[in-house]
Order: structure tokens, then sequence, then C-alpha cells
């Protein structure tokens, strides 16, 4: 009993690891979003979109990371 609870409680880990890295990954690409927007002088309704694909793609993770 208690190999395969090791084994799920390793494979939890890793997923929480991957989840946490990609949330890493996803904070960078919207500060990377943030200066592009700002060095180009796009405004904010311009760029609005790929925001709201950002925001969605990042609630779709952490409920991911919940269940």
């Amino acid at each position: 009993m208690e190999h395969p609870a090791y084994e799920v409680a390793t494979q939890v880990r890793a997923d929480e690891d991957s989840i946490d890295e990609t949330l890493t990954q996803m904070a960078e690409l919207q500060q990377k979003l943030v200066q592009a927007r700002a060095t180009m002088n796009i405004s904010v309704t311009t760029g609005h979109a790929a925001f709201e694909q950002l925001a969605a793609a990042l609630q779709s993770r952490i409920a991911a990371g919940g269940s």
C-alpha cells in the first residue's frame, strides 16, 4: 500500500511543479506583452485581446491545479 501511495504522491508533486512552471512562464509572457505594447505604442484596446486570451489560459491552468 505504501508504494502505490508514494507513486501517486510523486506524480502529484510533479504535476504541481509543472503547474508552477507554467504559471511562471505565463507571468513572464504577460510582462513581455506589457513591454511590447508600451514599446510599440499599442493602445490598450488593441492589445486587450491578447491579455484576455492569456487570462483565460491562466484561469484554466489554475483550475487544473485545483482538481
